[in-house]
């Protein structure tokens, strides 16, 4: 068996692709990736982001001291169920996801002194308007300036420390978040302009579509871009969080339309404003990195001298 560390993806998007190019030149380990279509995976090793193309699953995780996870919720939970038995001792599962509950939940099911940690990466500010590009278009620098907020179960510090350097591999901040309150918000952060991007499309589906093309114009683009990122399983999988979202969503359609049929000039020009003024906040404050500051002291710590070393060379020793 090999010597050199490895570190196993499983599941190929503009994340795992992304981490996967920022892990070069900064790990010497080898980088494997899992694709269940073999030309896929050879296709992945061709670009050089990864060393070893594998569409075996067991065959990509064994002897891997890390395994990144990605792609939608459904599959990530798949995935990790199959190869949860096969992990080597002591190696560390981190799920990129944009819903923690699910799972955490597997934590369980993995072999005693197997760890799990999730990670909600946030891109670049600057990329926050750009389309979400192919997997073929990630480069190491996407993350750069962005946050990845964090979550594991007790007793998987080592994962939770892995998940935080791979943040910093990538010039991420890395930030503990309480699960619940995270899926509670990334309703409102992901899922339901999703939603609403939808609905919009769906009505925009109605007689005088023809007409409508022709109207519409950049407004209407934005407006509904969220639809590309939309999985119908990851709806579900934070289903009791979103449900809660559209009701608070449909509580403000119907402020809004109770203003339009009353002509009440002044509610909307207030709406608006406020709207705008929060809207320019929130990007300022994205621009410049500007978290809570309640959330400074959440930091996670680096991993220890002997994993940090083997998976990071000197980034992720002791201070």
């Amino acid at each position: 068996m090999s010597s050199t560390p490895k570190i196993t993806f499983v599941g190929l998007n503009r994340f795992s692709a992304a981490l996967a190019q920022g892990l070069t030149g900064r790990s010497e380990a080898r980088r494997v990736i899992y694709a269940d279509d073999p030309e896929l995976a050879r296709e992945a090793q061709r670009t050089g982001l990864f060393t070893t193309g594998e569409w075996n699953l067991i065959s990509a995780v064994d002897g891997a001291q890390a395994v990144i996870v990605a792609g939608p919720v459904a599959r990530q939970a798949a995935l990790i169920t199959a190869f949860a038995p096969e992990l080597a001792p002591e190696a560390s599962v981190v799920a990129l996801t944009p819903v923690f509950g699910p799972i955490l939940a597997l934590a369980g099911s993995l072999p005693q002194g197997r760890g799990l940690a999730v990670a909600h990466a946030l891109l670049d500010p600057a990329l926050q308007l750009e389309a979400e590009p192919d997997w073929r278009d990630a480069v190491g620098t996407d993350f750069a300036g962005g946050a990845w907020l964090l979550a594991s179960p007790p007793g998987a510090e080592t994962a939770l420390a892995l998940a935080a350097d791979l943040a910093r591999v990538v010039s991420a901040e890395a930030y503990f978040i309480d699960a619940a309150e995270h899926d509670t918000a990334a309703a409102g952060a992901d899922g339901a302009p999703q939603l609403a991007a939808t609905a919009l499309l769906a009505a925009a589906a109605r007689p005088g579509w023809t007409e409508l093309r022709r109207a519409a114009d950049r407004g209407f683009a934005t407006a509904t871009r969220a639809v590309d990122a939309a999985q119908a399983g990851d709806w579900l999988a934070n289903r009791d969080a979103l449900t809660a979202e559209i009701d608070v969503l449909a509580a403000e359609l119907a402020r809004l339309r109770k203003a339009l049929q009353s002509g009440d000039e002044g509610a909307l020009t207030v709406a608006i404003a406020s709207a705008r003024e929060q809207r320019a906040a929130w990007l300022r404050a994205r621009a410049d990195g500007d978290w809570d500051p309640s959330d400074r002291g959440a930091r996670v710590p680096t991993l220890g001298e002997s994993l940090g070393r083997m998976l990071f060379g000197g980034l992720g020793r002791k201070k």
